[in-house]
């Protein structure tokens, strides 16, 4: 089990995200049902498993440091996107999960 940074970005429908290398079947459901599922972006792949195949896969993800971490399951990953131009930093370093994850199981916000 691997402990990531935290998490704040969504995707509504994860396998068919923009730009993901690789990735499970994922539906509707996923957000529904707040699934503990995630897309890596190439970076924190490159630096958790190498060469590895990571999909499928589980990773620990935790945003507060009161809650515990959640156990995630790795559907997909992102293609190299290097450096924002709004900001510092990496696309290649986030974290997408379901926004009813991030909500009900990380953040322990369930408000909009």
């Amino acid at each position: 089990m691997t402990h990531l940074p935290p998490a704040s970005r969504t995707s509504l429908k994860i396998a068919s995200a923009p730009g993901c290398l690789s990735s499970a079947s994922s539906s509707g459901e996923d957000i529904e049902t707040a699934a503990q599922v995630c897309i890596l972006g190439a970076d924190i792949v490159t630096e958790l498993f190498g060469d590895t195949a990571a999909p499928g896969r589980e990773v620990k993800i935790k945003v507060r440091w009161r809650l515990p971490p959640v156990r995630c399951r790795i559907i997909g990953i992102m293609a190299p996107k290097g450096r924002s131009l709004r900001s510092s930093t990496s696309l290649d370093d986030i974290v997408c999960v379901p926004l009813t994850t991030h909500q009900q199981r990380l953040s322990g916000i369930r408000d909009v």
